[in-house]
């Protein structure tokens, strides 16, 4: 038996840091994809071990591993191998194989969320293959990749599985999603471009090192800026305001993270450089912050010399536009 699970990348408009202390998040997802095959096999009645192989494109050999019963804890290898073995609990009778290949578009420098769609395509993947004659339980299989999601990094709401099973548009608090209307969409397309390129900045690491800094009297201020910006957001969005209170309170929000530890200096130098920034065009991290990617949010004749300016220093415009479709099954 094979199942195919694909999963779109994502990316957080607003919300940052905020969401995890109840308040919302604005995210998206992109049409950059990872898909992951599962296949399992039943040779043996009641085999005593599952052998597991594991196939990518980001790595030249196969991982293959044999589970015995009473398999290890999860959380302590990688997104694959931890999904990989907890979608064992999907089978009611053993299985005597279980492979999964994935392969995609996500690069994980571009911070497109290619962790927490390994662990959704994986995990989805493996209980279609499980219960093929039944319904498939997204609520559970979303449960469970936010809760490996939270076993590796130090805080995480889960709003990037969220949005990854539901695609399109969400506001997420408080680990409930709310759909955005598809027709709130279309104002992004002109108006928001990703770019990636830097250091990187691994999400675990980042975010201990930010939320040392975020003493009481921050985070308090750090709310508030951040539920005007989703305010901003969704008011652009619904065609109620032109992008003037969008560019405030963004640039806003940025001015407070530019004191923090994760908060991008070196792309700053070159963006504060640029014509019209904060005025007709702005721009902020997203994500968890540092050297990874960033959104230029402009019409498009005010955010191309800011393009410019950053491909000219090694940064790469992101190909991956919105999309509609969250995670599929075949």
């Amino acid at each position: 038996m094979k199942i195919t699970a694909t999963v779109p990348g994502k990316v957080m408009l607003a919300g940052e840091y905020a969401v995890l202390d109840g308040g919302r998040a604005i995210a998206m997802a992109l049409d950059g994809r990872l898909e992951v095959q599962c296949r399992v096999s039943f040779a043996n009645a009641n085999p005593a071990k599952t052998r597991i192989t594991l196939t990518s494109d980001l790595w030249p050999q196969p991982v293959s591993f044999e589970l015995p019963e009473g398999r290890p804890e999860v959380g302590v290898a990688t997104p694959f191998v931890d999904a990989a073995i907890a979608a064992l609990d999907f089978f009611e009778q053993k299985p005597a194989t279980l492979e999964f290949s994935a392969r995609g578009n996500l690069d994980p420098a571009l911070g497109a969320g290619s962790s927490s769609a390994l662990r959704l395509a994986t995990l989805a993947a493996a209980e279609r293959a499980a219960n093929s004659t039944k319904a498939t339980d997204l609520d559970a299989i979303e449960s469970l990749a936010v809760n490996l999601q939270r076993l590796t990094q130090p805080a995480a709401s889960g709003y990037d599985v969220a949005i990854q099973r539901r695609g399109g548009g969400i506001v997420f608090c408080a680990g409930q999603s709310t759909v955005i209307p598809t027709r709130d969409l279309e104002r992004l397309t002109n108006h928001v471009a990703i770019i990636a390129g830097g250091r990187g900045a691994p999400t675990g690491t980042t975010m201990r090192e930010f939320l040392g800094w975020l003493t009481p009297v921050r985070k308090a201020r750090l709310m508030s800026l951040s539920e005007a910006q989703v305010d901003a957001w969704l008011a652009f969005m619904e065609g109620k305001t032109d992008l003037t209170p969008l560019v405030t309170t963004i640039a806003a929000h940025r001015t407070f993270m530019a004191d923090s530890p994760v908060f991008p200096h070196g792309p700053a130098k070159i963006l504060d450089q640029v014509p019209g920034v904060d005025r007709t065009w702005t721009w902020k991290p997203t994500g968890a912050g540092g050297e990874d990617s960033l959104l230029l949010i402009g019409p498009a004749e005010d955010i191309n010399p800011a393009i410019s300016a950053m491909t000219s220093s090694g940064w790469q415009l992101s190909t991956m536009g919105f999309c509609r479709e969250g995670l599929q099954l075949c």
